[in-house]
C-alpha cells in the first residue's frame, strides 16, 4: 500500500501510518539502519549546537547569561553576527545563532536534572518559555511524560496561550489583518465539517491531543484578540 504524498508549497510530504507497518526482513534491517544513521546525525547536530553555543556564551559574552540572553544586546560582535547570519558571510541561520547561545546559557542557569537530561532538539522547542522557572517546570514535565517533539511544540502552544510566558509581538494593522485572513481561509474553506470528521477518524491518539491542545491555544488566544482588538 503506497502513502498518499500531497504537495504543498512546492514540497512532498508523506503522510505517515496511524500504526506500524508490517515489513520484511530486508526492510526491517534497512529501518534499522536508517535509524541509526539518523541518530547518529542528530547527535553531531547536537554536539556542535552546544559546542558553538557554548563558545559563544564564554567568548562573545565572557560567560555572562544574563548578557546572553538579553534581547536588546549592544554587544558588537554578536550584532554583527547576528547580521551577516544566513548571508554568504556566514552560512549559518539566526535560528541556529539564537538557539545555540540560549541553549548555552540556560544550561549554565538552570540546575535541574530534568533539563539536563533533555536532548537539544527538545530543549530548543521549550525555548520560546523564557523564563528559567517556566523552563525548568516544562523540562521536567516534559521528561516525566516522555513528549515526543510534536507534544512538545504543542505543550508550548498551549502554555504560551494561557500566558505561562510572554512573547513581544510587534504586529502591524496590515500583518495581522493578513494572518487572519490566511488562517480563516485555511480552516474554512479548506477544511469543511465533512473533512474534518473523516480527518478525526485517522488521526492517532497523539496527533488528536496535538491538534485540540492547540486549537484550544488558538481560541484563548483569539478571544484576547477579539477583547482587545474591541475596546
Amino acid at each position: 500500500m503506497t502513502n498518499k504524498i500531497a504537495p504543498r508549497s512546492g514540497t512532498y510530504r508523506v503522510r505517515p501510518p496511524t500504526q506500524p507497518l508490517v515489513l520484511t526482513k530486508q526492510e526491517d534491517l534497512l529501518l534499522m539502519e536508517a535509524v541509526r544513521r539518523g541518530e547518529s546525525a542528530q547527535r553531531k547536530n547536537s554536539d556542535t549546537m552546544l559546542e558553538y553555543g557554548q563558545w559563544l556564551l564564554d567568548s562573545v559574552f565572557g560567560g555572562s547569561t544574563t548578557q546572553a540572553l538579553d534581547p536588546k544586546s549592544k554587544n558588537p560582535v554578536w550584532m554583527e553576527l547576528v547580521r551577516r547570519a544566513g548571508g554568504h558571510t556566514l552560512h549559518v541561520s539566526r535560528h541556529f545563532l539564537y538557539s545555540s547561545l540560549r541553549i548555552a546559557a540556560y544550561d549554565k542557569r538552570i540546575a535541574d536534572e530534568a533539563w539536563r537530561l533533555l536532548d537539544t532538539g527538545r530543549k530548543e522547542l521549550l525555548l520560546p518559555l523564557v523564563d528559567v522557572d517556566a523552563l525548568r517546570e516544562a523540562a521536567q514535565h516534559v521528561t516525566k511524560l516522555d513528549l515526543t517533539q510534536r507534544m512538545v511544540q504543542a505543550y508550548v502552544a498551549a502554555q504560551l496561550a494561557e500566558g505561562g510566558a510572554s512573547r513581544q509581538l510587534r504586529w502591524t494593522a496590515p500583518q495581522l489583518t493578513r494572518q487572519l485572513g490566511r488562517l480563516h481561509l485555511m480552516l474554512e474553506a479548506r477544511a469543511p465539517v465533512r473533512r474534518l470528521r473523516e480527518l478525526s477518524a485517522q488521526l492517532s491518539d497523539e496527533e488528536r491531543q496535538e491538534i485540540l491542545a492547540r486549537a484550544r491555544g488558538l481560541k484563548k488566544v483569539l478571544n484576547v484578540l477579539t477583547r482587545e482588538i474591541g475596546k
